[in-house]
């Protein structure tokens, strides 16, 4: 199940301090194989816990884009 796929991966990348960039195609694969799980369970009831693990897989993209990158302009490239 995709909540094993690159944990150590994903453990670095939080304990990291920001600016960082996040490799995407790990969040992608955990929004894939959640969306895979019902959206409504037990005939009507909605699936919160499907809702939950798909905010914390964008809570963790948003997490990098909440600071800046201080780039220097380099001129020969």
């Amino acid at each position: 199940f995709s909540s094993i796929n690159y944990q150590k991966l994903k453990d670095q990348f939080r304990a990291a301090h920001p600016p960082r960039v996040p490799y995407i195609g790990v969040y992608l694969t955990d929004l894939m194989y959640t969306e895979e799980q019902p959206s409504v369970v037990e005939g009507s009831l909605i699936n919160f816990a499907k809702l939950r693990k798909v905010a914390l897989i964008i809570q963790d993209i948003q997490a990098s884009q909440d600071h800046s990158y201080n780039l220097k302009v380099v001129p020969e490239i």
